[in-house]
């Protein structure tokens, strides 16, 4: 049920999990310590579970604290690994969000990495 994984787990390519705690998101006022904690524990899981089913040559996770996503986006292309192509959840949350959400499709297109926005709730934007 959720789209990118089951788009990546069709695929013989090499994938990245990435997650940041965004300094802008975490500073707006519906961001709340429980959230923060259901994410980790998630990310936890996560991690446990692909660790144990995945191959180290096709699979890398990475939580990065504290950074932008297109500082980020642009380290792992410039200086690890070349993007191929960039698969998220849309989502439909706070203005920073979206504002986020944008400068990421903006820098995908400068970039000329297709990026694919999966549907995750039955709200779209």
């Amino acid at each position: 049920d959720h789209g990118p994984f089951a788009e990546v787990a069709r695929s013989t390519n090499p994938f990245l999990v990435l997650y940041l705690y965004e300094p802008d998101q975490l500073a707006e006022p519906t961001v709340h310590g429980s959230h923060l904690r259901f994410i980790q524990e998630g990310l936890i899981d996560l991690d446990h579970t692909l660790s144990s089913n995945s191959n180290s040559e096709t699979f890398q996770c990475i939580t990065v604290c504290h950074a932008t996503m297109i500082s980020t986006l642009q380290e792992i292309h410039d200086n690890h690994h070349r993007i191929g192509r960039l698969l998220a959840h849309e989502e439909t949350g706070h203005w920073a969000s979206f504002m986020r959400d944008k400068a990421v499709r903006k820098w995908c297109r400068q970039q000329k990495i297709p990026m694919v926005e999966f549907n995750q709730t039955g709200v779209t934007r």
